[in-house]
């Protein structure tokens, strides 16, 4: 399959900026020198799959002093882009080929796993309950994130440690209004925030799209969650759909829906990746910026091509 300059342009975009995120690695060339050799290397004239793997092998041996292969950094590079988002992107690589201690999901898995993300009031919960209306089981990072912060929780009790006792409500709940202030206030803190609740809401996910597969319940499943793409958890999955807007629509669904002031309302817009560059990452995009009827029909053509795609 030759590689079309979107898609060698894309995939040294995520080994150089993978490799700049390793720990303890230091490189021998500069950044920029190195993201040229890497598109050199993916670029030049390299079509089969084999060909490909055995250049960028070589380049992560020799542009870095300590990234060894075998290593930690070196299996979740290759298992990470060169198995799920190869994978996605319609490059197929042999599994062979990939670090024996990151083995990738079977071929013949049942259940096609499909991301939905957007941005805040850009309408991706009414597309969700759309899907789920239409038979699509749905697994909602939200609910999830509900259910990690129980009363009694560990996750519970790691936020109001990082946060104070200020963001615990009344019965020893989660005041989650004044937690929002906070963190859409606060980058700085919103990072905290999601370290403590990413991983255990991203394992539960994981454990669900894998009890429906063992199932056999249904041909795909949806991850309705909010910062996919932030996260980089957007790799995980076979598709990713994007529920698109304007930034206008955004600020005044989010007013009504919160009743927030406009500054308040821009401000938590803001604090999330624009829509505009969370579309350059799906697969499909729904239009969001017409009527609830709409997007259900844009809703229903999405389930028809998730569906062939998954046959």
């Amino acid at each position: 399959m030759k590689l079309s300059r979107e898609k060698i342009n894309h995939l040294t975009n995520l080994v150089v900026k993978d490799l700049e995120a390793c720990e303890d690695v230091d490189f021998l060339v500069e950044p920029q020198e190195l993201r040229m050799n890497v598109l050199r290397a993916i670029s030049n004239e390299l079509i089969i799959d084999d060909e490909i793997e055995e250049e960028v092998r070589r380049i992560l041996s020799t542009y870095s002093s300590r990234l060894v292969e075998g290593s930690r950094d070196w299996d979740v590079l290759f298992n990470k882009h060169y198995e799920q988002e190869a994978r996605r992107r319609g490059i197929r690589l042999r599994p062979s080929a990939l670090p024996a201690r990151c083995p990738p999901r079977a071929e013949a898995a049942d259940v096609r796993r499909v991301g939905l993300t957007g941005g805040i009031a850009s309408g991706k919960s009414t597309v969700s309950r759309m899907l789920g209306e239409l038979g699509v089981p749905v697994i909602d990072a939200d609910l999830l994130a509900r259910e990690a912060v129980a009363p009694g929780s560990a996750a519970l009790a790691a936020i109001a440690e990082a946060f104070g006792e200020e963001v615990l409500a009344g019965e020893g709940g989660l005041n989650r209004a004044r937690l929002g202030e906070i963190v859409f206030a606060d980058p700085g803190k919103r990072k905290v925030l999601e370290g403590i609740l990413h991983p255990l809401i991203i394992a539960e996910q994981d454990r669900r799209l894998d009890a429906l597969e063992a199932a056999g319940a249904a041909p795909l499943a949806v991850v309705d969650a909010a910062v996919m793409i932030e996260s980089g958890s957007w790799r995980r999955f076979d598709a990713v759909v994007v529920v698109a807007c304007e930034e206008a629509q955004q600020i005044s669904r989010l007013r009504r829906r919160g009743g927030l002031s406009e500054e308040e309302a821009r401000r938590r817009v803001a604090a999330q990746m624009p829509l505009a560059e969370k579309v350059k990452y799906a697969d499909h995009v729904i239009d969001n910026r017409g009527s609830v009827a709409d997007a259900r029909r844009q809703a229903e053509a999405l389930l028809k091509s998730l569906l062939e795609e998954a046959e």
